[in-house]
Order: structure tokens, then sequence, then C-alpha cells
């Protein structure tokens, strides 16, 4: 999916990740092995997933840490 929205777009993109812990460095690696005509098309930051309201054992347990990551998410976005 990323790769489709640099090759078709005519801008430099910016994309931000939100993802586990464990799993930032193998984007990170990937992202970077891309063809120097797609890599110099974007810019990417990794995030750390967060629970910004609430308890965050609680909502562990009630969904994958994915999953309830979009629930926040406006609010990481506004928050940085």
């Amino acid at each position: 999916m990323l790769k489709s929205a640099v090759l078709f777009s005519h801008r430099k993109m910016q994309f931000h990740i939100f993802t586990e812990e464990s799993l930032k460095p193998e984007f990170d690696k990937q992202l970077r092995q891309w063809p120097d005509s797609y890599t110099k098309k974007f810019e990417h930051r990794i995030y750390p997933i967060t629970f910004s309201v609430g308890n965050p054992q609680e909502w562990k347990k009630l969904f994958k840490p994915c999953a309830a990551q979009r629930l926040f998410l406006p609010t990481r976005l506004l928050n940085g």
C-alpha cells in the first residue's frame, strides 16, 4: 500500500507508522531497502503504540494493541 502511494504521488510524502516496539526495526529495515527512486519520494517516522486514555492494561485486555491504537489515533496526531 505504501509503495503504491509513493508510485502514484507527484509530491514527497510523509508516512506516520504506529506499531509495536518489537516491529519497529523490521519496518525501518524494509522501508530502507526500497530503491532510491522510491526512498527519495518519502520520509517516515515510526511511533510506539500508546494508550492515552484510561488504564493501558485494561485496553490491552480488551483489544489487540493495533486495534486499540486506532481509537486513539486522532489524539496522537493532534498531540504529536
